[in-house]
């Protein structure tokens, strides 16, 4: 999982090297000795460092290695507040990423020699982008199998809480995919019969009465209870909007 979470940090031509503590923990360091020459680098260890105290580890670097040394309070606190920004944030802004699925669609409609683009290809393209521009599906698929276990009752509850908050994270990115293969299908749908300016406000206009839903679904206390309504995206929107909204 270290291996995992560090290897793209490592400079391509580096070889990341970890070793077992004797009482717990991993050492870990990026071999760069064969990339051109340079020798350790202590702005590597330390961006491995962050991202492995992201997760909740406690991590120290130097310029020859990083030492994970278990989970720590603190850091599983950082994530938690984290995961909470996230959900009252990006993730929270449903009309950023339609706006951002409709010109994505627009743009990779034009970007085709013969302007035929499949409709599913288009779509496909749009939710990756979008994905990628969300940033925390990336950040959770790396944590995939990853076990969470402590005999310190404190670290426990820290850590169910942080398990939870990711469930919710994973669930909001999951809905702002559903949404913008929605918008983009629209957007491509109106392509073939009006300009691309036209074609980004009807595909817009048609995802108002779902943001509009979205807005009263997400509505509440989120900051200190996080409670979303059960069920999928579409069945909470279609449950929401009202026929002719």
């Amino acid at each position: 999982m270290i291996e995992r979470i560090c290897t793209p940090l490592s400079p391509d031509q580096a070889r990341l090297q970890t070793v077992p503590l004797p009482l717990g923990g991993v050492r870990v360091w990026a071999d760069l000795s064969g990339a051109d020459g340079k020798g350790p680098s202590w702005v590597v260890h330390q961006r491995m460092a962050r991202q492995v105290a992201r997760v909740g580890w406690h991590a120290e670097a130097t310029a020859e290695r990083v030492l994970v040394q278990g989970w720590s309070a603190a850091c599983l606190k950082h994530r938690v507040r984290l995961l909470q920004g996230a959900l009252t944030g990006r993730l929270a802004d449903f009309r950023k990423s339609a706006e951002h699925a409709v010109a994505t669609a627009v743009r990779l409609h034009a970007e085709q020699e013969d302007g035929q683009a499949g409709r599913p290809a288009i779509v496909a393209a749009t939710c990756a982008e979008l994905t990628e521009l969300l940033l925390w599906p990336q950040r959770l698929a790396e944590l995939d199998g990853l076990e969470r276990t402590s005999r310190s009752s404190r670290l426990q509850l820290l850590l169910a809480q942080v398990a939870g908050l990711e469930a919710k994270v994973r669930q909001a990115c999951a809905e702002h995919e559903l949404l913008a293969r929605a918008v983009a299908g629209w957007a491509d749908d109106h392509l073939a019969s009006v300009d691309a300016e036209q074609a980004q406000q009807q595909a817009l206009d048609q995802a108002r009465p779902w943001l509009r839903a979205l807005g009263k679904l997400a509505g509440g206390p989120l900051p200190t209870r996080f409670t979303r309504p059960p069920g999928g995206l579409a069945e909470r929107v279609a449950a929401t909007v009202t026929n002719g909204d």
